[in-house]
Protein backbone atom coordinates (compact mmCIF):
# COMPACT_ATOMS: atom_id res chain seq x y z
CA UNK A 1 0.00 0.00 0.00
CA UNK A 2 1.33 3.43 -0.97
CA UNK A 3 1.74 6.20 1.67
CA UNK A 4 -1.13 8.69 1.83
CA UNK A 5 1.11 11.69 1.19
CA UNK A 6 2.71 10.29 -2.00
CA UNK A 7 2.04 12.22 -5.19
CA UNK A 8 -0.28 10.20 -7.51
CA UNK A 9 1.90 10.89 -10.52
CA UNK A 10 5.01 9.65 -8.75
CA UNK A 11 3.09 6.56 -7.61
CA UNK A 12 2.23 5.69 -11.18
CA UNK A 13 5.88 6.21 -12.22
CA UNK A 14 7.17 3.88 -9.53
CA UNK A 15 4.59 1.25 -10.42
CA UNK A 16 5.57 1.40 -14.09
CA UNK A 17 9.24 1.04 -13.17
CA UNK A 18 8.45 -2.02 -11.06
CA UNK A 19 6.54 -3.65 -13.90
CA UNK A 20 9.34 -2.83 -16.39
CA UNK A 21 11.92 -4.43 -14.06
CA UNK A 22 9.83 -7.61 -13.82
CA UNK A 23 9.49 -7.71 -17.61
CA UNK A 24 13.22 -7.21 -18.10
CA UNK A 25 14.10 -10.05 -15.73
CA UNK A 26 11.64 -12.32 -17.49
CA UNK A 27 13.14 -11.44 -20.86
CA UNK A 28 16.66 -12.22 -19.66
CA UNK A 29 15.58 -15.62 -18.34
CA UNK A 30 13.91 -16.46 -21.65
CA UNK A 31 16.96 -15.53 -23.78
CA UNK A 32 19.46 -17.83 -22.15
CA UNK A 33 19.08 -20.48 -24.87
CA UNK A 34 19.74 -17.88 -27.55
CA UNK A 35 22.97 -16.93 -25.81
CA UNK A 36 24.16 -20.50 -25.80
CA UNK A 37 23.64 -20.60 -29.58
CA UNK A 38 26.19 -17.88 -30.28
CA UNK A 39 29.34 -18.91 -32.16
CA UNK A 40 32.79 -17.53 -32.88
CA UNK A 41 34.22 -18.69 -36.19
CA UNK A 42 37.78 -18.34 -37.52
CA UNK A 43 37.63 -17.55 -41.24
CA UNK A 44 40.10 -19.64 -43.25
CA UNK A 45 40.70 -18.96 -46.94
CA UNK A 46 41.65 -21.79 -49.26
CA UNK A 47 45.33 -22.59 -49.03
CA UNK A 48 45.93 -20.14 -46.19
CA UNK A 49 48.06 -21.13 -43.19
CA UNK A 50 46.32 -18.75 -40.77
CA UNK A 51 42.85 -17.20 -40.47
CA UNK A 52 41.92 -14.10 -42.42
CA UNK A 53 39.57 -12.91 -39.66
CA UNK A 54 37.02 -13.78 -36.99
CA UNK A 55 33.21 -13.65 -37.03
CA UNK A 56 31.01 -13.64 -33.92
CA UNK A 57 27.44 -14.58 -34.90
CA UNK A 58 24.29 -16.24 -33.70
CA UNK A 59 23.56 -13.47 -31.22
CA UNK A 60 20.75 -11.92 -33.22
CA UNK A 61 17.96 -13.62 -31.22
CA UNK A 62 19.43 -12.21 -28.04
CA UNK A 63 19.48 -8.68 -29.43
CA UNK A 64 15.93 -9.02 -30.71
CA UNK A 65 14.51 -10.49 -27.51
CA UNK A 66 16.02 -7.85 -25.26
CA UNK A 67 15.28 -5.11 -27.75
CA UNK A 68 16.50 -1.62 -26.86
CA UNK A 69 17.98 -2.76 -23.55
CA UNK A 70 21.35 -3.60 -25.19
CA UNK A 71 23.32 -2.23 -28.08
CA UNK A 72 22.37 -3.12 -31.62
CA UNK A 73 24.81 -5.01 -33.89
CA UNK A 74 26.04 -1.63 -35.16
CA UNK A 75 27.77 -1.04 -31.84
CA UNK A 76 29.02 -4.56 -31.15
CA UNK A 77 32.55 -3.75 -32.23
CA UNK A 78 33.96 -3.21 -28.70
CA UNK A 79 32.43 -6.51 -27.59
CA UNK A 80 34.56 -8.66 -29.95
CA UNK A 81 38.26 -8.64 -29.14
CA UNK A 82 41.13 -10.85 -30.27
CA UNK A 83 44.25 -11.43 -28.17
CA UNK A 84 47.59 -13.18 -28.59
CA UNK A 85 48.34 -16.00 -26.15
CA UNK A 86 52.01 -16.06 -25.27
CA UNK A 87 53.75 -19.18 -26.62
CA UNK A 88 54.06 -22.01 -24.10
CA UNK A 89 51.58 -20.53 -21.63
CA UNK A 90 48.00 -19.44 -21.14
CA UNK A 91 49.01 -15.83 -20.52
CA UNK A 92 47.07 -13.49 -22.77
CA UNK A 93 48.59 -10.26 -24.01
CA UNK A 94 46.91 -7.38 -22.14
CA UNK A 95 45.98 -5.34 -25.23
CA UNK A 96 43.72 -6.65 -28.00
CA UNK A 97 44.98 -6.89 -31.57
CA UNK A 98 44.27 -3.85 -33.74
CA UNK A 99 42.00 -4.29 -36.75
CA UNK A 100 38.79 -3.30 -38.48
CA UNK A 101 35.19 -4.35 -37.88
CA UNK A 102 32.22 -4.90 -40.15
CA UNK A 103 28.60 -5.71 -39.37
CA UNK A 104 27.11 -9.10 -40.19
CA UNK A 105 23.46 -10.15 -40.12
CA UNK A 106 23.47 -10.96 -36.42
CA UNK A 107 26.94 -10.12 -35.20
CA UNK A 108 30.27 -8.64 -36.14
CA UNK A 109 33.37 -9.59 -38.16
CA UNK A 110 36.96 -8.67 -37.29
CA UNK A 111 39.91 -8.38 -39.70
CA UNK A 112 43.36 -7.81 -38.15
CA UNK A 113 45.47 -4.85 -39.23
CA UNK A 114 48.45 -7.19 -39.56
CA UNK A 115 47.84 -10.74 -40.85
CA UNK A 116 47.38 -13.53 -38.34
CA UNK A 117 50.39 -15.84 -38.14
CA UNK A 118 50.35 -19.61 -38.17
CA UNK A 119 53.11 -19.49 -35.54
CA UNK A 120 50.92 -17.79 -32.92
CA UNK A 121 47.99 -18.80 -30.72
CA UNK A 122 44.98 -16.46 -30.67
CA UNK A 123 41.95 -16.08 -28.46
CA UNK A 124 38.76 -14.36 -29.62
CA UNK A 125 36.33 -13.14 -26.97
CA UNK A 126 32.80 -11.84 -27.44
CA UNK A 127 31.29 -10.09 -24.41
CA UNK A 128 27.53 -9.99 -23.89
CA UNK A 129 26.80 -7.03 -21.59
CA UNK A 130 24.87 -7.43 -18.31
CA UNK A 131 21.14 -6.68 -18.47
CA UNK A 132 19.27 -5.96 -15.25
CA UNK A 133 20.37 -8.62 -12.77
CA UNK A 134 21.96 -10.86 -15.43
CA UNK A 135 25.73 -11.21 -15.28
CA UNK A 136 28.13 -10.33 -18.08
CA UNK A 137 28.84 -13.35 -20.27
CA UNK A 138 31.97 -14.22 -22.25
CA UNK A 139 32.13 -16.40 -25.34
CA UNK A 140 35.68 -17.42 -26.28
CA UNK A 141 37.40 -19.41 -28.99
CA UNK A 142 41.08 -20.18 -29.52
CA UNK A 143 42.96 -20.84 -32.74
CA UNK A 144 46.27 -22.67 -33.11
CA UNK A 145 47.74 -24.06 -36.31
CA UNK A 146 47.82 -27.82 -36.63
CA UNK A 147 50.29 -27.71 -39.52
CA UNK A 148 53.91 -28.77 -38.98
CA UNK A 149 56.42 -25.89 -38.61
CA UNK A 150 57.80 -24.40 -41.81
CA UNK A 151 61.36 -23.45 -42.65
CA UNK A 152 62.27 -19.77 -43.19
CA UNK A 153 61.69 -18.64 -46.78
CA UNK A 154 61.38 -14.82 -46.72
CA UNK A 155 64.26 -12.62 -47.85
CA UNK A 156 64.93 -8.94 -48.43
CA UNK A 157 64.44 -8.59 -52.20
CA UNK A 158 65.71 -5.04 -52.61
CA UNK A 159 66.43 -1.79 -50.81
CA UNK A 160 65.72 1.46 -52.64
CA UNK A 161 67.34 3.69 -53.70
CA UNK A 162 69.14 0.93 -55.58
CA UNK A 163 72.13 3.13 -56.37
CA UNK A 164 75.30 2.85 -54.27
CA UNK A 165 75.51 6.66 -54.18
CA UNK A 166 72.92 8.82 -52.36
CA UNK A 167 72.72 12.51 -51.36
CA UNK A 168 73.58 13.59 -47.82
CA UNK A 169 69.97 14.74 -47.32
CA UNK A 170 68.45 11.43 -48.45
CA UNK A 171 64.86 11.39 -47.20
CA UNK A 172 63.94 7.70 -47.09
CA UNK A 173 64.63 4.07 -47.90
CA UNK A 174 62.19 1.44 -49.15
CA UNK A 175 62.72 -2.11 -47.88
CA UNK A 176 61.11 -4.72 -50.16
CA UNK A 177 60.56 -8.32 -49.00
CA UNK A 178 59.74 -11.49 -50.91
CA UNK A 179 56.74 -12.23 -48.67
CA UNK A 180 54.53 -10.55 -46.07
CA UNK A 181 56.27 -9.44 -42.90
CA UNK A 182 55.26 -8.89 -39.28
CA UNK A 183 55.08 -5.38 -37.88
CA UNK A 184 55.36 -3.64 -34.55
CA UNK A 185 59.10 -3.85 -33.88
CA UNK A 186 60.73 -2.96 -37.20
CA UNK A 187 63.24 -0.49 -35.76
CA UNK A 188 64.79 -3.24 -33.64
CA UNK A 189 65.94 -5.03 -36.79
CA UNK A 190 67.28 -2.18 -38.96
CA UNK A 191 70.72 -0.72 -38.31
CA UNK A 192 72.86 1.96 -39.95
CA UNK A 193 76.65 1.69 -39.59
CA UNK A 194 79.35 4.15 -40.63
CA UNK A 195 82.66 3.26 -42.30
CA UNK A 196 84.22 2.55 -38.88
CA UNK A 197 81.48 -0.03 -38.22
CA UNK A 198 79.99 2.22 -35.53
CA UNK A 199 76.18 2.23 -35.38
CA UNK A 200 74.68 5.64 -36.17
CA UNK A 201 72.61 6.94 -33.25
CA UNK A 202 68.85 7.25 -33.90
CA UNK A 203 69.07 7.83 -37.68
CA UNK A 204 65.45 6.97 -38.49
CA UNK A 205 62.11 8.60 -37.81
CA UNK A 206 60.57 5.95 -35.56
CA UNK A 207 56.84 6.21 -36.17
CA UNK A 208 54.24 4.54 -33.98
CA UNK A 209 52.29 3.70 -37.13
CA UNK A 210 54.72 1.83 -39.36
CA UNK A 211 54.49 2.65 -43.07
CA UNK A 212 53.71 -0.66 -44.79
CA UNK A 213 51.99 -1.27 -48.10
CA UNK A 214 48.79 -3.36 -47.93
CA UNK A 215 50.39 -6.85 -48.27
CA UNK A 216 53.16 -5.78 -45.86
CA UNK A 217 55.91 -6.50 -48.36
CA UNK A 218 57.30 -2.95 -48.60
CA UNK A 219 58.29 -0.76 -45.65
CA UNK A 220 58.95 2.98 -46.00
CA UNK A 221 61.82 3.99 -43.70
CA UNK A 222 62.30 7.74 -43.24
CA UNK A 223 65.56 9.33 -42.21
CA UNK A 224 64.74 11.62 -39.27
CA UNK A 225 64.01 15.01 -40.95
CA UNK A 226 65.48 16.71 -37.89
CA UNK A 227 68.82 15.21 -38.93
CA UNK A 228 68.45 16.63 -42.47
CA UNK A 229 67.09 20.19 -42.33
CA UNK A 230 69.50 23.00 -41.55
CA UNK A 231 68.76 25.07 -38.44
CA UNK A 232 66.83 22.25 -36.73
CA UNK A 233 67.90 21.31 -33.19
CA UNK A 234 68.53 17.54 -33.70
CA UNK A 235 70.87 18.35 -36.60
CA UNK A 236 72.75 20.90 -34.50
CA UNK A 237 72.94 18.72 -31.37
CA UNK A 238 73.60 15.23 -32.83
CA UNK A 239 74.67 15.97 -36.38
CA UNK A 240 73.41 14.50 -39.66
CA UNK A 241 72.67 10.80 -40.02
CA UNK A 242 74.67 10.77 -43.25
CA UNK A 243 77.78 12.85 -44.01
CA UNK A 244 78.99 13.57 -47.55
CA UNK A 245 82.18 11.79 -48.54
CA UNK A 246 81.69 8.89 -46.13
CA UNK A 247 80.62 5.27 -46.59
CA UNK A 248 77.75 3.55 -44.77
CA UNK A 249 75.88 0.28 -44.70
CA UNK A 250 72.23 -0.37 -43.94
CA UNK A 251 71.79 -3.77 -42.29
CA UNK A 252 68.58 -5.79 -41.84
CA UNK A 253 69.11 -8.58 -39.32
CA UNK A 254 67.80 -12.09 -39.87
CA UNK A 255 65.88 -12.18 -36.57
CA UNK A 256 63.11 -10.05 -38.09
CA UNK A 257 60.00 -12.25 -38.32
CA UNK A 258 57.80 -12.57 -41.38
CA UNK A 259 53.99 -12.86 -41.22
CA UNK A 260 54.34 -16.53 -40.26
CA UNK A 261 56.60 -15.57 -37.33
CA UNK A 262 59.60 -17.16 -39.04
CA UNK A 263 62.94 -15.35 -39.24
CA UNK A 264 64.41 -14.18 -42.51
CA UNK A 265 66.53 -16.68 -44.43
CA UNK A 266 69.59 -14.44 -44.01
CA UNK A 267 70.52 -10.86 -43.12
CA UNK A 268 70.71 -8.21 -45.82
CA UNK A 269 73.24 -5.43 -46.24
CA UNK A 270 73.25 -2.39 -48.54
CA UNK A 271 76.52 -0.45 -48.80
CA UNK A 272 76.63 3.07 -50.23
CA UNK A 273 78.63 6.29 -50.50
CA UNK A 274 77.15 9.66 -49.51
CA UNK A 275 77.36 12.55 -51.99
CA UNK A 276 76.74 16.27 -51.48
CA UNK A 277 73.19 17.29 -50.48
CA UNK A 278 70.61 17.86 -53.23
CA UNK A 279 68.50 20.97 -52.67
CA UNK A 280 67.31 21.54 -56.24
CA UNK A 281 63.67 21.20 -57.30
CA UNK A 282 62.74 18.70 -60.01
CA UNK A 283 62.53 20.32 -63.45
CA UNK A 284 60.61 18.22 -66.03
CA UNK A 285 61.84 20.55 -68.77
CA UNK A 286 65.23 18.88 -68.37
CA UNK A 287 63.90 15.35 -68.88
CA UNK A 288 65.01 13.57 -72.07
CA UNK A 289 62.35 11.69 -74.04
CA UNK A 290 62.66 8.74 -76.41
CA UNK A 291 59.49 8.69 -78.53
CA UNK A 292 58.30 5.40 -80.09
CA UNK A 293 56.78 5.12 -83.57
CA UNK A 294 53.09 4.74 -84.41
CA UNK A 295 51.92 1.19 -85.06
CA UNK A 296 54.40 -0.28 -82.55
CA UNK A 297 54.21 -1.15 -78.87
CA UNK A 298 57.75 0.04 -78.19
CA UNK A 299 58.16 1.79 -74.83
CA UNK A 300 58.09 5.53 -74.27
CA UNK A 301 61.25 6.33 -72.29
CA UNK A 302 62.05 9.29 -70.03
CA UNK A 303 65.54 9.88 -68.65
CA UNK A 304 65.33 12.11 -65.58
CA UNK A 305 69.01 12.89 -65.22
CA UNK A 306 68.81 11.92 -61.52
CA UNK A 307 67.21 9.12 -59.45
CA UNK A 308 63.61 9.68 -58.40
CA UNK A 309 61.57 8.12 -55.60
CA UNK A 310 60.78 4.64 -56.92
CA UNK A 311 57.28 4.30 -55.46
CA UNK A 312 56.12 7.80 -56.41
CA UNK A 313 57.60 7.69 -59.91
CA UNK A 314 55.67 4.51 -60.65
CA UNK A 315 52.42 6.06 -59.45
CA UNK A 316 52.57 9.79 -60.23
CA UNK A 317 53.70 9.78 -63.88
CA UNK A 318 51.24 8.69 -66.55
CA UNK A 319 50.56 9.01 -70.26
CA UNK A 320 47.36 10.59 -71.58
CA UNK A 321 45.90 11.38 -74.95
CA UNK A 322 45.62 15.07 -75.78
CA UNK A 323 41.93 14.95 -74.76
CA UNK A 324 42.92 13.76 -71.28
CA UNK A 325 42.04 10.07 -71.64
CA UNK A 326 44.64 7.88 -69.83
CA UNK A 327 46.61 5.41 -71.97
CA UNK A 328 46.75 1.96 -70.37
CA UNK A 329 50.09 0.23 -70.09
CA UNK A 330 52.94 -0.95 -67.88
CA UNK A 331 55.46 1.28 -66.07
CA UNK A 332 59.00 0.25 -65.20
CA UNK A 333 61.92 2.08 -63.58
CA UNK A 334 65.48 1.10 -64.50
CA UNK A 335 69.08 2.35 -64.34
CA UNK A 336 68.87 3.01 -60.57
CA UNK A 337 65.53 4.83 -60.89
CA UNK A 338 66.88 7.41 -63.37
CA UNK A 339 64.95 5.98 -66.34
CA UNK A 340 61.17 5.59 -66.63
CA UNK A 341 59.58 3.52 -69.38
CA UNK A 342 55.96 3.04 -70.39
CA UNK A 343 54.87 0.13 -72.59
CA UNK A 344 51.28 0.48 -73.89
CA UNK A 345 48.80 -2.39 -73.78
CA UNK A 346 47.88 -1.60 -77.42
CA UNK A 347 50.02 -0.26 -80.27
CA UNK A 348 50.63 3.47 -80.41
CA UNK A 349 48.32 5.45 -82.67
CA UNK A 350 49.36 8.52 -84.59
CA UNK A 351 48.43 11.57 -82.57
CA UNK A 352 49.20 14.02 -79.79
CA UNK A 353 49.84 12.87 -76.22
CA UNK A 354 51.07 14.26 -72.89
CA UNK A 355 53.22 12.91 -70.10
CA UNK A 356 51.44 14.02 -66.93
CA UNK A 357 53.54 14.30 -63.76
CA UNK A 358 51.96 15.16 -60.42
CA UNK A 359 53.93 17.93 -58.72
CA UNK A 360 54.33 16.02 -55.44
CA UNK A 361 56.70 13.69 -57.28
CA UNK A 362 59.97 13.46 -55.31
CA UNK A 363 63.64 12.86 -55.90
CA UNK A 364 65.81 11.07 -53.31
CA UNK A 365 66.03 14.20 -51.13
CA UNK A 366 62.28 14.87 -51.15
CA UNK A 367 62.47 17.78 -53.61
CA UNK A 368 59.24 18.19 -55.60
CA UNK A 369 58.52 19.54 -59.05
CA UNK A 370 59.13 23.28 -58.71
CA UNK A 371 59.75 23.16 -54.95
CA UNK A 372 62.80 22.00 -53.02
CA UNK A 373 62.25 19.97 -49.86
CA UNK A 374 64.18 22.53 -47.81
CA UNK A 375 63.64 26.26 -48.33
CA UNK A 376 65.92 28.60 -46.40
CA UNK A 377 63.88 31.50 -45.00
CA UNK A 378 66.69 33.86 -45.94
CA UNK A 379 66.72 32.74 -49.57
CA UNK A 380 64.59 34.38 -52.24
CA UNK A 381 62.73 31.31 -53.49
CA UNK A 382 59.61 31.41 -55.61
CA UNK A 383 57.87 28.24 -56.67
CA UNK A 384 57.36 28.36 -60.41
CA UNK A 385 54.84 25.50 -60.44
CA UNK A 386 51.55 26.00 -58.58
CA UNK A 387 49.36 23.44 -60.36
CA UNK A 388 48.76 19.90 -59.13
CA UNK A 389 50.44 18.46 -62.21
CA UNK A 390 52.46 19.40 -65.27
CA UNK A 391 51.87 18.11 -68.80
CA UNK A 392 54.73 17.45 -71.18
CA UNK A 393 53.40 17.19 -74.76
CA UNK A 394 54.77 14.79 -77.39
CA UNK A 395 53.70 13.49 -80.80
CA UNK A 396 53.52 9.89 -82.06
CA UNK A 397 54.00 9.60 -85.82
Amino acid sequence: MLPDDMNPTRSITLLCSLVRTILILGTIQNCSSSLSGGTIEWIMKEGAAAPAGVVASGFGDFATSVGPLIDTPDTWEPKLKVYVIQPGSNIVEPLPILGTYSKTKDGVAFTPRFPFSERMVYRAQFDVPPIGSAVKQHFTSEWKSSAPPKSPSTVVSQIYPSSDRVPENLLKFYLVFSDSMSGGDVYDHIHLYDENNQEVELPFLELGQELWDTPMKRLTLFIDPGRIKRGVKPLEDIGPSLVAGHAYKLVVDAEWKDANRLPLVKPFQKSFIVAEPDRTAIDPAQWKKQIPKAGTSSPLIIRFGEPLDVALAQRLIEVRQKEGVPVKGQVKLTDHETEWSFTPDAVWKDGHYVIRATTILEDLAGNNIGKPFEVDVFDSVQRWITEEYVDIPFRIR
